[in-house]
């Protein structure tokens, strides 16, 4: 039966063949008979006739997954953040929230807060109160009130599947044009796309990162395009969706430096007008949320502790996440040793990125422009006292492109993301990510908190000793960048 369907289809399809499958494809049915017409070359015949591209077949994939890891996971306290938020912006209007940076924690939040509100009104909100679990799913207790619930996840989550799938776009673009092969662009945009650790932190845990990496990507893109008042809006706006960004002026100027002289100032004046401005507006708007936002991350005071979760005073995908080996054995971590060390090592990383970032001499400017933003924001990992897990999305997109052009081995950037995402199940274990089917599945997640608990020494070991391997890969992959960027030179 199965080979009469077969048959009739090929027939059916054979002049449809002719005119739409690549030649060597129907040359090869009609050769070899109908019967050789299998049902792998039909599903060929047919993603190639509907979808016409094998990245559609790329992104089909990652947007399937992502839509159904997007309602039934999110992190605890990130979400209940963005809930609450939401909720205060939709009862009392945006100008009562202030946060920075002020893109992801207030601009980003606005639609989503008004569509949010729109929306339960008819479907119900479907938020879970901390207060109807049992104490042991309270992975932040006196912090999170709420689990949001599906609509409020799916709602925030939609901007983030909107960025990643631009993120793939512009990779694809790029690597098309830096290697003319359309194989390897496909490529380039599929190790993102289907990144695990890429999806997890966008659908499971909904985090906005990848906007920052989109519009670093996009700045990075429209500089070497000499587009440079496009580059510098695409800049502020990764500044103000996360602070990291920043780190990019550094080869950005020194890339305008190396114009030619005609055009140097008049490129430059271009270029920060946009920063000149954008800071004075921060400056004035945004005040109270930036003071408030350096005086958290920079500045040693009692609310950091040597607890891994609240206020930590050194964790992340680094090898600062060693010390938390100290919460062992209950050994204190002395706030200014810790904050006056990580300061000195961030502004010798800088002064070396400068250094480094002006030897080169961009004759082939997409390859060195690669490098020298990975290695700019790179040393900043490798120096800073806290990296957070999701801030690893800004290297990714890089490292994929130097991936294809032969420059950094793919099993590094896999190992990167492997280790970021066991991590980040770790960091916050796995269970507290799917409160939002507690009433589904409640007594099976108690159960994994509590077997969690049991080996509590093992994880923090594992997440200290993940920490301090990423640091490794992240030098190792920077390593090779930069030496066949040298050999280039």
């Amino acid at each position: 039966m199965a080979k009469h369907a077969v048959s009739f289809l090929a027939v059916h399809f054979k002049r449809i063949l002719h005119s739409s499958v690549e030649p060597k494809l129907c040359s090869h049915a009609i050769n070899q008979g109908k019967r050789d017409l299998t049902v792998r070359s039909l599903i060929k015949w047919l993603f190639e006739r509907y979808c016409g591209h094998k990245l559609a077949f790329v992104l089909l994939i990652g947007i399937v997954i992502r839509l159904i890891l997007m309602p039934i996971s999110a992190h605890p306290l990130d979400m209940f953040i963005w809930y609450q938020e939401s909720l205060e912006i939709a009862k009392n209007g945006p100008l009562t929230v202030q946060v920075f940076p002020p893109l992801n924690g207030y601009f980003g939040l606005i639609p989503v807060a008004y569509a949010y509100d729109g929306l339960s009104k008819v479907f119900g909100s479907g938020a879970i109160s901390m207060s109807s679990m049992p104490a042991a799913l309270s992975f932040y207790p006196h912090i999170v009130q709420a689990v949001p619930g599906a609509l409020f996840d799916t709602v925030l989550k939609l901007p983030l599947l909107f960025s990643d799938v631009l993120v793939a776009l512009v990779l694809y673009r790029v690597a098309k044009e830096i290697t003319a092969n359309q194989g390897l662009a496909v490529a380039a945009a599929a190790m993102w796309f289907l990144n695990p650790f890429v999806i997890w932190i966008s659908a499971g845990w909904g985090m906005w990162d990848s906007f920052a990496a989109l519009f670093s990507l996009a700045s990075a893109y429209f500089l070497l395009k000499k587009k440079f008042f496009f580059s510098s809006v695409f800049l502020v706006f990764g500044i103000v969706t996360k602070l990291y960004p920043v780190v990019f002026l550094l080869p950005f100027t020194f890339y305008i430096a190396r114009l030619p002289p005609e055009n140097r100032w008049k490129s430059i004046r271009e270029f920060y007008a946009v920063i000149v401005a954008s800071t004075l507006f921060l400056v004035v708007f945004f005040s109270g949320g930036l003071v408030n936002f350096f005086a958290t991350w920079l500045v040693p005071n009692a609310q950091f502790t040597s607890n891994l979760f609240v206020n930590p005073v050194a964790f992340g995908l680094t090898w600062w996440s060693l010390p938390a080996l100290f919460q062992l054995t209950n050994t204190p971590i002395g706030l200014p040793l810790t904050f006056g060390v990580s300061a000195v090592l961030v502004i010798s990383a800088m002064m070396l990125s400068g250094w480094r970032v002006r030897k080169m001499t961009f004759k082939k400017p997409e390859t060195d422009m690669l490098v020298a933003m990975l290695f700019c924001m790179i040393t900043l990992f490798l120096s800073f006292r806290l990296v957070l897990e999701q801030w690893i999305i800004a290297i990714l997109p890089l490292t994929v492109l130097l991936s294809v052009m032969g420059m950094a081995r793919k099993r590094v950037y896999w190992g990167i993301s492997g280790v970021a995402l066991l991590y980040s199940v770790l960091n916050c274990p796995l269970p507290f990510f799917f409160l939002p089917l507690y009433s589904s599945i409640g007594d099976q997640l108690v159960k994994m908190v509590y077997a969690i608990w049991m080996i509590e020494s093992v994880r923090i070991v594992l997440l200290a000793g993940l920490g301090a391997a990423f640091s490794v890969l992240v030098l190792l992959a920077l390593i090779k960048a930069s030496r066949l960027s040298k050999m280039e030179d």
